[in-house]
């Protein structure tokens, strides 16, 4: 399993987008998401999550301040620039994943803290 990730979001467009990280989204015109290190596009990044899933503890972003972790045992919101939780947040690419809200017009980073198992 993969332990969080760090991404850079460019959203071009005049209107805020919901983003459901990284569940099968086609991401609209004008929206583009990419690792930090820019060796990831989104496609490759939903089958990784498919196939080895994400795990977190929280996240920060300097553009994201509204979330919602969704998972079987049900809803999450965050509203903040930086959260974290007790619980792990999992990212599978199915019914576990993140849905955030990325501002009309912006571009800025976002990052799941690695779960660290101890």
């Amino acid at each position: 399993m993969l332990n969080g990730f760090v991404l850079d979001i460019h959203n071009e467009n005049g209107f805020e987008c919901e983003l459901p990280l990284f569940r099968d989204f086609k991401l609209p015109d004008g929206l583009s998401i990419r690792t930090s290190k820019g060796n990831y596009s989104y496609d490759s990044l939903v089958l990784r999550a498919k196939n080895e899933k994400f795990l977190g503890s929280g996240f920060q972003s300097d553009i994201v301040q509204k979330a919602l972790f969704m998972s079987p045992k049900g809803a999450l919101t965050m509203n903040s620039t930086a959260f974290s939780i007790d619980q792990e947040i999992i990212i599978d690419g199915f019914e576990n994943y993140l849905s955030i809200i990325i501002p009309p017009n912006s571009i800025g980073v976002f990052q799941l803290f690695p779960h660290l198992e101890g």
